[in-house]
């Protein structure tokens, strides 16, 4: 009998920004629903150029809304990262998840701190030592990834414990068996 498989989407991505898109899509679609009442030249240019801001506005909600930080895809663990490429690490270079802190100086801002995930490599694993990430994302390096917190779903105790759960019961199940991605 098979293990329960974890789901595919083990870290979510911040759904704040894409609460905002969702409401400026909204804002988009009514005011240029109410011009093209008015059925006037003038206000059916502004009307359909807030439709077409409301659908892009859609489209960034869309694309916030469905960006996992961490997925499981069968045989590897894809860490995804904005402005970055997906990185597919195999199961068995993981070791395990901690809670961190993530800091951050920028120059001419204030520093920051946020709580963040840590994914623990293998030594063993050396191609995965190390990748640049964007700055504000996180950082990568001697086998640690860094996930900042501002940039995903809230990062608790509770959620770590059950991204180590779930990496131990992936482990477990037959290669190839699992929720697609």
């Amino acid at each position: 009998m098979n293990r329960p498989i974890p789901p595919s989407v083990w870290l979510t991505a911040n759904q704040r920004p894409a609460q905002v898109a969702a409401l400026f899509s909204a804002v988009f679609f009514a005011c240029g629903g109410l011009l093209a009442l008015l059925r006037s030249p003038v206000t059916a240019g502004i009307s359909l150029g807030l439709l077409a801001a409301a659908i892009v506005a859609v489209g960034v909600t869309l694309r916030l809304w469905f960006s996992p930080r961490i997925y499981y895809d069968r045989t590897h663990l894809a860490l995804r990262f904005p402005d970055s490429q997906v990185f597919r690490i195999p199961l068995e270079a993981v070791e395990c998840f901690f809670m961190g802190i993530a800091k951050y100086e920028r120059t001419g801002g204030a520093p920051r701190e946020s709580a963040a995930v840590v994914v623990r490599l293998a030594d063993r694993a050396l191609e995965w030592k190390q990748r640049d990430l964007p700055a504000d994302y996180g950082t990568w390096s001697d086998g640690y990834v860094l996930i900042d917190g501002t940039w995903c779903e809230s990062i608790t105790e509770t959620k770590v414990l059950e991204l180590n759960r779930w990496l131990l019961e992936a482990k477990k199940s037959p290669p190839g068996v699992g929720a697609a991605s």
